[in-house]
């Protein structure tokens, strides 16, 4: 069977499951680096470690069903999120909101981690 598609043991899932605790705290200190400017290396490796984690949701060949499923809502939650900054910055009669890329990037990742966070803390 190949590495790569056999599922994860009970320590890997565990392992796993402490990894992604760190998308939460990585992704709120990349938007705070959106106001404030943050000290070396907190400048870049919270955006890099919310891009992995989202990233590394696309890819779930290892992943079984209850880790799949938190990634999905999460990610629909996040893709809610999105739609709602985009109508927010639409100018229909003026725009409610002026976001840029790099903040409503930052939101949208805080938006993820969030909603697999609250998932994960309720178990389903």
């Amino acid at each position: 069977m190949n590495l790569l598609h056999r599922p994860l043991s009970e320590p890997e899932r565990a392992g796993l499951f402490n990894w992604l605790w760190l998308g939460l705290p990585a992704s709120l200190l990349h938007l705070l680096g959106q106001f404030v400017p943050l000290p070396t290396p907190l400048d870049f490796l919270p955006g890099c470690v919310t891009a992995g984690l989202m990233i590394g949701a696309l890819f779930k060949t290892r992943h079984d069903e209850f880790v799949a499923r938190q990634l999905q809502r999460a990610s629909e939650f996040a893709l809610s999120v999105a739609g709602v900054m985009m109508a927010a910055s639409l100018p229909l009669f003026g725009p409610l909101v002026e976001i840029d890329a790099a903040l409503g990037l930052a939101i949208i990742g805080v938006a993820f981690n969030f909603g697999f966070a609250v998932l994960r803390l309720r178990g389903r």
